[in-house]
């Protein structure tokens, strides 16, 4: 028999009182933004390139502190994200289905090894991103990669998709946008006021 100072599990349910949420820890999402000296560019061509002379948007956490900054593009930016989708695009759709589909389930093993910073970042910016609903969106994608010449026999890519999304857009749904370009042998370039850059 339960003491008084201890509820039984029926009391407990009887009152619907609940255990204080556990603390989340933010290390690794604080780490990860600390290398990156919490300022980030474009992705282009392989690497980070953040041009001078550009304006910057910074990104709040929910206390109204500055988790990070972000280059703003402006039309030559834009213009040199598309023409980088362009080159990639000669590489990325000369690859068999299956090698797209295997290059798709890589990300699988790098959202393995990142998911937990991952997580922490996305509730850093209160977005919702689950790490294995990201995977299953890649494995799903890479299926179609791996299918597209049985289904869809008589297909070819036909070049750079350019997919705009607002300052608001979750990671999880700009791949939504994006994976399924990939999937076919498209390249894609992001349009976004903020870019997430994980």
């Amino acid at each position: 028999m339960a003491d008084s100072t201890n509820k039984t599990v029926y009391e407990i349910f009887q009152s619907m009182e609940q255990e204080p949420p556990a603390a989340t820890s933010t290390a690794a999402a604080q780490a990860w933004l600390d290398h990156h000296s919490r300022s980030f560019g474009f992705f282009m061509d392989g690497k980070f390139v953040r041009p001078e002379n550009r304006q910057n948007l910074s990104l709040a956490d929910s206390k109204g502190g500055v988790l990070c900054t972000t280059v703003c593009a402006e039309d030559s930016d834009i213009s040199q994200c598309a023409s980088s989708a362009a080159t990639g695009y000669t590489s990325w759709s000369n690859l068999t289905c299956s090698q797209r589909s295997k290059a798709l389930l890589r990300l699988v093993s790098v959202l393995g090894l990142h998911g937990q910073c991952l997580s922490e970042l996305c509730a850093l910016c209160e977005t919702t991103c689950s790490p294995s609903a990201l995977v299953r969106l890649l494995q799903y994608y890479s299926s179609w990669a791996q299918l597209r010449d049985t289904l869809i026999p008589s297909w070819t890519p036909v070049g750079v998709v350019v997919v705009v999304s607002s300052d608001d857009c979750s990671l999880y749904s700009l791949m939504v946008k994006v994976l399924p370009a990939l999937a076919m042998g498209k390249t894609h370039t992001s349009v976004s006021q903020i870019a997430f850059l994980i």
